[in-house]
């Protein structure tokens, strides 16, 4: 499966990696995974990603080797290399203001991912949906290449199926997961050490956030279907930033009896982010298509061209709730 990758690195010297805008951990894990690994070869790597790694991910990288494009220091020449990886993501869209120069560099594109969504976006593609997360298939290029693992190649891909597997607890965990978690913990991976960075560094304002986001929580009458909402003003409020709604909408999907919840982000930008996750035979990697998104079965995401509560109201509808029908 790696060997046209394993060539196309072997044959060259200048690599570009990126991800999706606001990367979660297996996106910033799987990135710098594969940059050290690249820089090992004796590569010229960059990472440029479209806005700058969430605050939690922070300590994997206290070098910066993470970049945050901006126009003004990332001419087009940036994206003139040999090949350009694209990392966890399925659509081109979601590079943000990075998607078209990517599309239009001459470089070979090669995209490792792991969503069921993926619409095969480069002219190299490794997609393996019945992995845990990317990280992993980064370790598995490293390994057919005869890489050699060190601590600061395993504690990013640690952390990449870390949080992908919902440490451990969702049912993209499998028996390989954890025997690659063993290696990873074998060369120096500290799991205490990453728990408290990612899971017990939540600020004042996060617990703020969080208060708001449940003063929106609604769940249908028959209590399947759990959803919140939250307007775009709320940071300011709450002295917190988007990236801290990461994983707040497992408080839903921890509520005995839910099947599906969702989580509504009003976007600056205009429209609306909607998270979508179920614990059932619900797909909502396929419910999510009908609005031009994807993800996997139990995860997934789009987003919306309109207002917050028209949102709402099309997405519950089309699940076939009325908003007025439900409760808090």
């Amino acid at each position: 499966m790696w060997s046209d990758i394993a060539n196309i690195i072997n044959r060259g010297n200048s690599f570009l990696i990126t991800t999706h805008f606001n990367p979660d951990g297996d996106a910033v894990g799987s990135e710098l995974a594969l940059h050290r690994f690249l820089r090992f070869l004796g590569k010229e790597s960059r990472i440029i990603n479209g806005n700058p790694t969430p605050e939690r991910y922070s300590f994997l990288d206290p070098d910066g080797e993470i970049e945050s494009y901006s126009a003004e220091n990332h001419q087009s020449g940036a994206f003139s290399c040999d090949a350009i990886f694209v990392l966890d993501i399925s659509t081109l869209e979601r590079l943000g203001p990075l998607g078209e120069l990517v599309q239009s560099s001459r470089a070979k594109k090669i995209c490792i991912d792991h969503h069921i969504s993926n619409g095969r976006i480069a002219d190299v593609n490794v997609i393996e949906t019945g992995v845990s997360a990317t990280g992993e298939l980064i370790y598995d290029l490293i390994m057919s290449m005869r890489g050699w693992l060190d601590e600061k190649l395993a504690l990013p891909l640690y952390v990449s199926i870390l949080t992908d597997t919902g440490g451990f607890r969702f049912s993209n965990t499998n028996d390989r997961t954890h025997i690659i978690t063993s290696h990873l913990l074998s060369v120096g991976v500290d799991p205490r050490y990453v728990h408290e960075k990612i899971y017990e560094n939540n600020s004042a304002g996060q617990v703020r956030l969080l208060s708001r986001l449940l003063e929106s929580f609604r769940i249908t009458d028959d209590g399947r279907i759990a959803w919140v909402r939250v307007s775009r003003d709320v940071f300011a409020d709450t002295g917190s930033t988007p990236d801290e709604l990461e994983g707040m909408i497992d408080h839903l999907r921890a509520i005995e009896g839910v099947e599906i919840c969702l989580l509504f982000l009003e976007r600056e930008i205009g429209g609306t982010k909607v998270s979508l996750r179920s614990k059932s035979v619900f797909d909502v990697n396929l419910f999510a298509s009908k609005f031009g998104g994807g993800g996997h079965k139990h995860a997934a995401g789009m987003v919306i061209e309109s207002d917050l509560e028209e949102s709402v109201e099309r997405v519950i509808a089309e699940l076939g709730v009325q908003d007025g029908a439900s409760r808090a």
